[in-house]
């Protein structure tokens, strides 16, 4: 019986690490970015009319289209 208990302890340390990172992997998203939202290769063509835009390092800059911020 103590051989038995011997050769299953790291089967189930196997089987429950398996399933830590399968679940992690599942739950973080299936991998960083990869199709999470949809693909546009130009930034213009995600342009919704009425939308305003902000600078991330300065939100006071606000504007009607995307770009650069100007400063």
């Amino acid at each position: 019986m103590i051989e038995r208990k011997g050769f299953l302890l790291p089967i189930v340390v196997l089987v429950a690490l398996a399933i830590g990172v399968g679940g992690g992997y599942w739950l973080g998203g299936r991998g960083a970015g990869k199709g999470n939202a949809p693909h546009t290769d130009n930034a213009a063509a995600a342009h919704v009319e009425g939308e305003k835009y902000t600078c991330g390092m300065h939100p006071f800059i606000i504007s009607d289209k995307p770009g650069n911020c100007p400063i």
